[in-house]
């Protein structure tokens, strides 16, 4: 492998940086970008070394809410995913409280300017 941007560096050295990136997280397309070259020279070598490629795009598999666990930031417990609301917008697709400690927060008095705003 030949870099433009680093002439000097052995096709060794430049293998070695990939494998050290990519096993810092960093994706195929950021390696290639880094050192000039094309996506799949990155990823020829990652599978000449025989290194899993991590599937990009996919979509996580769906978590079980009956055997799932996870830990309601307000209350502490741990409790299992349909013991939580769905949230689209939570990574992790579910509400970070609880149900119950949901229903304490929304059922709350809301605090009414003397306007009544």
């Amino acid at each position: 492998m030949q870099s433009p941007n680093y002439p000097d560096a052995t096709p060794r050295q430049l293998e070695e940086y990939v494998l050290k990136a990519y096993a810092r997280n960093h994706s195929m397309r950021r390696i290639a970008d880094k050192l000039g070259v094309a996506y799949n020279t990155i990823r020829r070598t990652l599978r000449q070394y025989d290194v899993e490629l991590r599937q990009c795009g996919k979509r996580a598999k769906p978590m079980d809410p009956e055997t799932t666990l996870r830990r309601c930031k307000s209350c502490g417990r741990e409790l299992r995913l349909k013991h939580f609301e769905k949230n689209r917008n939570s990574p992790g697709g579910y509400d970070y409280r609880c149900v119950h400690c949901g229903n304490i927060m929304n059922a709350r008095p809301r605090i009414v300017d003397e306007d009544g705003d």
